[in-house]
């Protein structure tokens, strides 16, 4: 069994590009530090490569934080030819990091392949059941730490 992570040039390229400085200016002029509050660059590449196996047709993210895992997600998946739009949901990039992994995102252009909304899990979910939107391929749930989410 070959348990080596491989992720193909355009994602790993990404990955580095959004890795190579820690600090993320955010649309107030205030700089934020990855290493407080994103997953590492070889967690980015390890999900990255998990998604680029997979290849989930919808895929649902919870906690957007500094934008890290979005990236690594979201390159995979443009990377397979994946049109429809990934689905991040934290209803505080505006108020908490100042829409920081927003503009990283646009950045490394990939944020025309993520559909953020700022909602909590809780609500979303029990909106999308009602809609019967609530199925998807993958999800990476990294918000909302305590029990109601």
């Amino acid at each position: 069994m070959d348990n080596s992570i491989q992720v193909p040039l355009t994602v790993s390229v990404l990955i580095d590009r959004f890795f190579a400085n820690p600090l993320k200016l955010d649309r107030n002029g205030q700089l934020h530090d990855i290493d407080r509050s994103s997953l590492r660059r070889d967690e980015a590449l390890v999900l990255a490569s998990f998604v680029h196996r997979l290849r989930p047709e919808k895929s649902l993210e919870i906690g957007l934080a500094e934008g890290g895992s979005c990236v690594a997600i979201c390159g995979a998946r443009r990377d397979c030819g994946i049109k429809e739009r990934h689905i991040a949901l934290d209803p505080f990039q505006e108020t908490l990091t100042g829409g920081a992994d927003l503009l990283e995102l646009e950045q490394l252009g990939l944020r025309g392949a993520v559909n953020w909304l700022p909602e909590r899990s809780e609500n979303y979910l029990h909106e999308a059941v009602k809609r019967g939107e609530a199925e998807v391929d993958f999800a990476f749930v990294d918000g909302g730490h305590d029990v109601g989410q």
